[in-house]
C-alpha cells in the first residue's frame, strides 16, 4: 500500500503537465485539394494524377498515415496490374488492383520527415494489363478511381502547434486541413462601407494567389461595436472567434472594442500582426491595421502581395509593395519558338498499347487567331517493336481533334520534325490543353499472360512549338475570357491591373461575401491583385468597367439593360429558381408536379416589348473623399468629358468593326425561351452572371452578378468559383444553381472590340486584312472602287495630256 501511494505521488507531476503536453492531430480530406471533388480517375494502360496538399505548420510530426480508397475496372488482369503511391517524388507504396473486389482501402504510415510543412505532392499511378484484349481496344477498359472523400492525410504530433508568425502567413492560408472554412473577413459594426470593401477585396485577393489554383471562400462577417459609454470588452483574438482562420480589418480607433489592449499598443503604423486564435489547435486571427485610414490601405496593400516574405515577428509596422509582381508562375506565351522542355515536358517513353500526354500552354487574354495562320508543332517520337497497321499519333486541342500523324513502317517507326499545322481557333485567350494520343496496335495479338514483348513509343523533349504573330484584340461580352484571364479587370498589356468599380448593391451580409470570393477568384484568373475601386448601394459607373453585386430587384434597369434579358422575365426566373433551391436545401424538395406547374407558367408568359434602357442617375453612398482615396490608389486617370472627340481607341475600333464579323453579329435572346437551361428534373436556375457593354458607347465593360435570395447567391457563388464550374462559363450570360447541375450560357446579342494597344499599327493592319478576307462583299466592293478609280484617274490623265498638246 505504501508503495502505491508513493507511486501515485511521483504521477501527479506528470499529470499535472499533461495538458500542456496535449499532441496536436491534423486530417487532410484529399476532396479538400481537388476544390471538394469526391473521385478522380485514371484511364488506360498508365495514367497519374497529383493531388497538392498544404500541411499546417506544426511541431515535428510523430506519424504520418496516409489513409487510399480506390477501386479498378473488371477487366484488367491483377498480376500485371498495380498502383504506386510517392510524396513529393519518394515512392512510398505499391497497391494491388484487383478485380471484382470493388473499393478497397489501404492506410500507409509514411516516415515522419516525407511530409514537410507547405506543399506536398501526393502522385498516384495506375499500370494495368487487359486481361483478354492486348491491343488498343483493350486499353479503354482500364481505369482505376479513388475516392477523394474518403481518403485522407493524417498528421500526428506529440506537442502543440508554434505560435505562428507573419513568415508563416502563406501556409497558414492555404493549409488544407481548413480548405472547407472559408476566410472570415471581420469589421467592427454592422455598416459595411466603402473602405471596409475596398480593404476586404485586397486581403481576399492575397489570400486567393496563396491558394493556387484552389478555389477561394470568402465570407464577411460585422461584429458588434460596443455602444456609446460601454466600456471595452475584447475578444480577440481567443475561442469566442467566429471562424478557424480570419482577418479582423480596420483603425486602430474603431478595433478598441474588440481587440487586446497589448495588440493595440504596437499599432503605431501600417499593422500586420497574426495570433492564435479559436477553439481548436491552429486556428488563427490575422489583424490588418493602422492609426489612420491611409495606414490601413499600406497593411492591406502589404497583405495582398502575399508571396513577398515578412518577418518571423507576430507583428510589425509594414510598408506597401512599391509594384506588385505578378504570382502567376506559368509563361504567357507570345510568337516564337518553344521547345517541350521549355514548356515543363520531358522526354517520355511508354511501354504499350496506347500513351496519352498533356501539354498546357497559355495565350494573352487578347489573343486572336489570324484566319490564314496556323500554329506549328514539329513533332520528334519513335515508335518501337513489332507494329501492326494503324500506327498513329492523334493531336487535339482543347478536347478537339487537331490532326493525326500516322506511322510509316519503312521509316522504321521514327519521327523527326513531323510538322503538324494546327488551326489558330482551336486556341482561345487563357489556358489551353494539347494532347498527344498514341496508338501502337501490335502486329500479332497473342494471349495477355504471354504479352511480354509489347510496342513502345517515346516523345522527346526537343519537339517544339511554333507561334505566329497573331492578332491582338478582344471581343466582348466573353465571360469565357473572363474567367481564364481576368480581362477586362487586368488589361493584357503587361503594365499593371486596370482600375475598375466594385459595387455591392445589396443590403444583406451575404453579398458582401460573394462580393469578396468573386472578386479573389478573377485575382486567381489574372495572376494578381486586381485594382478595385469600392462602392456601396448603386452608383451608376459610366464610362468605367464595372463589377456589380446584388439582389435583381434593387438594380435598376441600367445595370440589366445591356444583356438583351428583360429584367423582369429574369428575376421571375430567378425567383421561381430560388424557390426551389430553398425548398431542396431545407430537406423538403417541392413535389415534381409543382415544378412542373413552375416551369409551365414561365413558359407562358410572352416577355413584354423593350425599348432602349435607360441610365439610372447616380447615387453614390461612399464619402466623396474616401472615393478620391481609392482612385489614387488604383491609379484610375480621369475619364475623358462627354462632348469630347472620340478616342484613337473608339475610332479605330468602329473602323475594325466595318471590316470585322464580329462587330454587330450574335444571337438575340430578349426574346427566345429561357426554358432551354432547365434540366430534366425540372430544376431552374437561382443565381446569373451577366456581361454587357456599359452605357455611354466608350468600350466599358459591366459584368453583374445577382440572385433573388442573398444565401442561395452566396452558396451558388461558392459552386461558380470551383473549377469544374468557373471553366465552363462562356457567351454574355451564365446561369447555374446552388444545388448542383452545370451552366447554362447565353450568346451575347452583340459584341464589341477592344484593342488594349491602339498604336500598334502592324497589329491594326493584320486585323483589318485578317477580317476582309472573311468578308468577300467587302473585298468585292473594295476591288470595284479600286477599278473605278483608277478608270477616273486614266480618264482624267488623258484629257490633261490633251489639254497639254
Amino acid at each position: 500500500m505504501r508503495r502505491l501511494v508513493v507511486a501515485l505521488l511521483l504521477l501527479l507531476p506528470l499529470a499535472a503537465r499533461a495538458p500542456a503536453l496535449a499532441g496536436d492531430e491534423r486530417t487532410i480530406p484529399l476532396s479538400s485539394v481537388m476544390d471538394g471533388a469526391a473521385q478522380v480517375e485514371m484511364h488506360g494502360e498508365a495514367d497519374e494524377i497529383t493531388l497538392t496538399a498544404m500541411a499546417p505548420p506544426m511541431a515535428p510530426l510523430r506519424q504520418v498515415v496516409l489513409t487510399i480508397q480506390y477501386e479498378n475496372g473488371i477487366d484488367l488482369l491483377p498480376e500485371r496490374s498495380r498502383m504506386l503511391l510517392a510524396v513529393n517524388g519518394e515512392p512510398v507504396a505499391e497497391l494491388p488492383l484487383s478485380a471484382y473486389r470493388g473499393p478497397v482501402t489501404a492506410s500507409i504510415t509514411l516516415p515522419a520527415d516525407r511530409i514537410r510543412p507547405g506543399e506536398n505532392r501526393i502522385t498516384l499511378r495506375h499500370e494495368a494489363q487487359h486481361r483478354a484484349f492486348c491491343n488498343v481496344r483493350g486499353t479503354y477498359d482500364l481505369w482505376s478511381r479513388v475516392h477523394l472523400a474518403r481518403s485522407a492525410l493524417v498528421l500526428r504530433t506529440d506537442a502543440p502547434p508554434p505560435v505562428p508568425d507573419l513568415a508563416m502567413l502563406p501556409q497558414l492560408l492555404a493549409a488544407s486541413d481548413r480548405a472547407d472554412s472559408p476566410l472570415a473577413i471581420l469589421r467592427v459594426g454592422a455598416t459595411m462601407r466603402p473602405d471596409h470593401l475596398g480593404w476586404g477585396a485586397l486581403v481576399a485577393q492575397g489570400y486567393a494567389l496563396a491558394l493556387g489554383e484552389r478555389a477561394p471562400r470568402v465570407a464577411s462577417i460585422a461584429l458588434p461595436a460596443p455602444q456609446p459609454g460601454e466600456a471595452p470588452s475584447p475578444v480577440l483574438p481567443g475561442p469566442a472567434a467566429p471562424s478557424p482562420k480570419a482577418v479582423l480589418i480596420g483603425p486602430r480607433d474603431e478595433l478598441a472594442g474588440v481587440l487586446a489592449p497589448a495588440i493595440l499598443q504596437g499599432i503605431g503604423g501600417p499593422f500586420l500582426g497574426v495570433y492564435p486564435s479559436g477553439s481548436a489547435p491552429g486556428g488563427f486571427l490575422i489583424v490588418v491595421s493602422g492609426r489612420t485610414v491611409d495606414e490601413v490601405d499600406q497593411a492591406a496593400l502589404r497583405f495582398a502581395d502575399i508571396h513577398r516574405p515578412l518577418t518571423t515577428q507576430a507583428s510589425a509596422l509594414v510598408e506597401a509593395s512599391p509594384v506588385a509582381v505578378p504570382s502567376r508562375p506559368d509563361t504567357v506565351l507570345g510568337p516564337g519558338r518553344y521547345r517541350l522542355a521549355q514548356l515543363g515536358v520531358p522526354t517520355v517513353t511508354h511501354t504499350g498499347y496506347r500513351y496519352t500526354g498533356r501539354l498546357d500552354v497559355r495565350l494573352p487574354a487578347d489573343y486572336k487567331p489570324v484566319a490564314d495562320r496556323t500554329i506549328a508543332l514539329r513533332i520528334n517520337a519513335a515508335f518501337e517493336g513489332e507494329l501492326g497497321r494503324g500506327a498513329v499519333l492523334n493531336l487535339r486541342v482543347n478536347g478537339r481533334m487537331a490532326g493525326a500523324i500516322e506511322v510509316d513502317q519503312r521509316s522504321s517507326g521514327d519521327i523527326r520534325r513531323a510538322e503538324m499545322r494546327l488551326p489558330m481557333n482551336l486556341f482561345r485567350s487563357g489556358q489551353n490543353r494539347i494532347e498527344f494520343q498514341a496508338e501502337l496496335p501490335p502486329a500479332q495479338e497473342t494471349d495477355c499472360l504471354y504479352a511480354i514483348r509489347k510496342p513502345r513509343f517515346t516523345l522527346f523533349d526537343n519537339s517544339e512549338v511554333e507561334v505566329p504573330t497573331f492578332a491582338r484584340l478582344v471581343t466582348l461580352p466573353d465571360l469565357g475570357t473572363t474567367a481564364r484571364t481576368g480581362f477586362p479587370f487586368l488589361r493584357s498589356d503587361g503594365t499593371r491591373a486596370e482600375p475598375f468599380d466594385l459595387i455591392v448593391a445589396g443590403k444583406d451580409e451575404a453579398w458582401n461575401g460573394v462580393a469578396l470570393t468573386l472578386v479573389a477568384r478573377l485575382a486567381q484568373s489574372a495572376g494578381e491583385v486586381l485594382r478595385a475601386v469600392p462602392s456601396i448601394g448603386w452608383n451608376a459607373p459610366a464610362g468605367r468597367d464595372a463589377l456589380i453585386i446584388g439582389p435583381v430587384g434593387s438594380l435598376p434597369q441600367a445595370a440589366l439593360g445591356g444583356t438583351q434579358l428583360a429584367p423582369d422575365r429574369l428575376a421571375s426566373l430567378l425567383e421561381a429558381g430560388t424557390r426551389m433551391s430553398q425548398a431542396l436545401a431545407s430537406g423538403e424538395p417541392l413535389p415534381d408536379a409543382e415544378r412542373r406547374r413552375i416551369v409551365e407558367r414561365l413558359r407562358s408568359v410572352r416577355p413584354p416589348a423593350r425599348g432602349p434602357a435607360a441610365v439610372a442617375g447616380a447615387s453614390p453612398v461612399s464619402l466623396e473623399s474616401s472615393a478620391a482615396r481609392w482612385e489614387r490608389l488604383a491609379e484610375r486617370t480621369a475619364p475623358p468629358p462627354p462632348d469630347q472627340p472620340m478616342s484613337l481607341q473608339g475610332l479605330l475600333s468602329r473602323v475594325l468593326e466595318l471590316v470585322s464579323w464580329t462587330g454587330s453579329a450574335g444571337v438575340a435572346v430578349a426574346n427566345t425561351d429561357l426554358m432551354p437551361i432547365v434540366g430534366g428534373d425540372d430544376f431552374l436556375p437561382d443565381t446569373a452572371l451577366l456581361q454587357f457593354a456599359g452605357p455611354g458607347g466608350d468600350r466599358s465593360t459591366w459584368t453583374v452578378l445577382t440572385g433573388t435570395d442573398a444565401t442561395v447567391a452566396e452558396r451558388a457563388t461558392e459552386r461558380l468559383v470551383t473549377a469544374a464550374l468557373w471553366t465552363d462559363v462562356d457567351g454574355g450570360a451564365a446561369l447555374w444553381r446552388s444545388g448542383g447541375g452545370g451552366v447554362a450560357d447565353l450568346k451575347p446579342s452583340a459584341t464589341y472590340n477592344i484593342l488594349v494597344n491602339p498604336r500598334d499599327l502592324r497589329n491594326v493592319f493584320l486585323i483589318a486584312a485578317s477580317n476582309l478576307s472573311q468578308r468577300i462583299d467587302v473585298l468585292f466592293g473594295l476591288l470595284l472602287g479600286s477599278v473605278l478609280l483608277l478608270a477616273i484617274t486614266i480618264h482624267l490623265l488623258l484629257r490633261l495630256g490633251r489639254r497639254v498638246e
